[in-house]
């Protein structure tokens, strides 16, 4: 048994048997039919150090790439790190949390271990975007040629731009879809969302992501995703662990035998979709891994909002773009109420888009444990949420005897998703079940939107509230940047800093000065 180099690839040469086959299939290896033997790339090199105390010969191009995979210093920066960052205001005038300053202190000692970082794991809503930005900026102080590149999905991009600039760090944004080269100087990886790469090097996409995390030349990685073992099931978590070459996946074999239950099935040659030892994985990976649930951060404001640029492609984006076309050609803004027309067709589209994204931000909350509230001004919007996700629906045409058993069995934790028009659900009812609310679109009153956050954030919530604004195209934008104008008056007001409310007006006396914007700029 024989392990060689050629080039990038690392070659396997052995007499066959099937104990053997299954060992270095384990490995991640390829088997080429032409030569009888199988190929894994360079890069996984340190994975064949356990073979060589398995009576395995190692050429010496082997044993001197182990030797370079183990000592990586040349590479690393090595140096002390300044935390006083941490207790500084920032650029945009932010400053961090308790559990945000524990996270970024972790991640300065996870990147300072052979393992170069690890998966930051936080709650939605906990800031792995700030704490990432933070810890990438104390390396680029210092070395401030460094790279830093972050690979998000592609509605994140801009997100990712504008908190950068607010840190103060200067960052590259890659999609998922487009992945850079690997480059050739020294970098810090940050990849958002990274379950995105669970389906590990079996794509494209994940082939790329490894690469990335594995490439001598990054000196730093972070794995931010608030579900890293998404469904349950250890076999999603071993490309994250493999990024950081964790040694519980030194061999992919025994790891999917030992935690993913692995075995052969009437239905599949190796089914992996299993869990096992959970406990055990638990106890081997939690120096690895940042956890914190928003139960677990005492220190947040009593609530919190987030806006969340959505994801919609595919045939819901082309469905999207001909609702909107539609609505643009209609409208004519010499007609009576055509600027309500145009704003309704087009908040109705862009609610529908957003539709997909709400279901996946609520099945990965329902995941790390949370009850979820959901808001949407649209009865077919609540529909279709409640087919995909379950739990209780209240619009107007519930009955009025049925309302009060539906927000019950919410509160008792026997339905864990309460979704809701904002005129039904809005006002009334209490729903301190849940610390998360997620508002798909907002009604044109400032009034209207606290109303619907606050069935949540009342006298009995269990913590800080955090809610949620789904953002899809300019009409989303526009809406909440009116709904900021105006609750900023109302503030004025409250504090006594202006005597009377002239200038917030009514809703409906911007919509044609709104309509008329939109219309030019979608056109």
């Amino acid at each position: 048994m024989r392990i060689s180099l050629e080039g990038e690839e690392i070659i396997f040469s052995f007499p066959f048997s099937w104990e053997t086959k299954d060992r270095i299939k384990g490995l991640g290896a390829k088997f080429n039919p032409s030569t009888k033997t199988w190929h894994l790339p360079k890069r996984e090199v340190i994975q064949v150090v356990p073979l060589l105390s398995e009576g395995w010969q190692a050429d010496q191009e082997i044993l001197e790439a182990i030797a370079q995979e183990q000592a990586k210093s040349a590479l690393d920066l090595v140096f002390i790190p300044d935390l006083s960052l941490l207790e500084q205001p920032l650029p945009n005038g932010r400053t961090l949390y308790a559990h945000q300053k524990e996270a970024v202190q972790w991640a300065v000692g996870a990147i300072s271990t052979p393992h170069k970082g690890g998966i930051l794991a936080l709650d939605m809503g906990l800031g792995k975007t700030m704490t990432s930005l933070i810890t990438a900026k104390i390396y680029q102080q210092e070395y401030p040629d460094l790279q830093v590149i972050v690979v998000c999905p592609a509605s994140l991009k801009e997100n990712w731009l504008r908190e950068a600039e607010g840190v103060g760090v200067k960052i590259e944004v890659f999609s998922w879809q487009k992945q850079p080269q690997t480059p050739t100087e020294p970098y810090f990886f940050i990849a958002d969302e990274a379950h995105y790469a669970q389906s590990g090097d079996k794509t494209k996409r994940g082939k790329n992501f490894l690469d990335l995390c594995k490439s001598p030349n990054c000196v730093g990685r972070l794995l931010l995703t608030g579900t890293p073992m998404k469904n349950g099931r250890p076999i999603n978590l071993l490309p994250l662990l493999q990024a950081i070459n964790h040694p519980v996946v030194m061999n992919r074999r025994q790891y999917e035998e030992r935690y993913c239950a692995a075995r052969r099935t009437k239905f599949c040659p190796w089914d992996t979709s299993g869990a096992s030892h959970l406990k055990e994985l638990q106890e081997k990976i939690k120096d690895f891994v940042f956890r914190r649930t928003k139960k677990e951060c005492l220190d947040l404001p009593e609530k919190v909002r987030v806006f969340v640029p959505a994801e919609v492609t595919g045939a819901v984006l082309e469905e999207y773009k001909l609702a909107r076309r539609s609505a643009l050609t209609a409208y004519n803004p010499a007609e009576n109420g055509a600027a309500l027309v145009l704003m309704t067709a087009l908040r109705t589209a862009s609610s529908k888009a957003k539709i997909p994204q709400a279901i996946a931000m609520t099945e990965e909350l329902l995941e790390q444990g949370e009850q979820v509230v959901i808001f949407t001004e649209f009865v077919d919007t609540a529909k279709a949420l409640h087919q995909a996700l379950g739990g209780c629906l209240l619009i107007g045409e519930t009955p009025d005897h049925e309302r009060q058993a539906l927000v019950d069995k919410f509160q008792s934790g026997q339905e864990k998703v309460f979704i809701s028009t904002s005129g039904t659900g809005g006002v009334g009812i209490t729903l301190t079940a849940s610390q998360t609310v997620i508002l798909v679109d907002r009604a044109l009153t400032t009034g209207d939107v606290m109303q619907c956050e606050d069935r949540c954030h009342r006298i009995g919530a269990k913590g800080s509230v955090t809610c949620y604004w789904l953002q899809y195209d300019k009409i989303d934008t526009k809406i909440d940047n009116l709904l900021a104008e105006k609750q900023e008056r109302i503030n004025l007001v409250l504090e006594g800093k202006r005597k009377t409310m002239r200038g917030v007006g009514n809703p409906l006396d911007y919509l044609e000065e709104l309509a008329q914007e939109l219309a030019e700029e979608l056109a």
